[in-house]
C-alpha cells in the first residue's frame, strides 16, 4: 500500500495517497502496534502528505503523537531519518 501512495503523490494525487496511507496505517496500528518501525515510517509519510496539502496542524498532530509512540528501543538519529521519510 505505501508504493501506491508513493506512485499516488509521483501522479500529484495527494488527496488519493493520503487515504491510502491511512488505510495502511490503521493495518500496521492492527497488526504491528504503534512502535514498530514501519509503522512509524507510514505515519511519517501521512504527516508529509498533509504538510503538502496545506493540512498543516492536522500534520503537526500526527508528527507529535508518532513521537509518543516511538518504541524506546529506536535512537534519536533513527527518528530523525524517519522523520525525513517521503514518497
Amino acid at each position: 500500500m505505501e508504493n501506491m501512495a508513493c506512485a499516488l503523490v509521483g501522479q500529484h494525487k495527494l488527496k488519493q495517497a493520503e487515504s491510502v496511507l491511512r488505510e495502511a496505517l490503521a493495518s500496521r496500528r492492527l497488526v504491528l502496534g504503534p512502535g514498530h518501525p514501519a509503522t512509524v515510517r507510514i505515519t511519517s509519510r501521512l504527516a508529509n502528505i498533509l504538510e503538502r496539502r496545506g493540512k498543516h496542524g492536522e500534520a503537526r498532530a500526527v508528527r507529535k503523537g508518532r513521537q509518543h509512540r516511538v518504541d524506546n528501543s529506536w535512537e534519536i538519529g533513527n527518528e530523525t531519518r524517519l522523520e525525513r521519510v517521503a514518497c
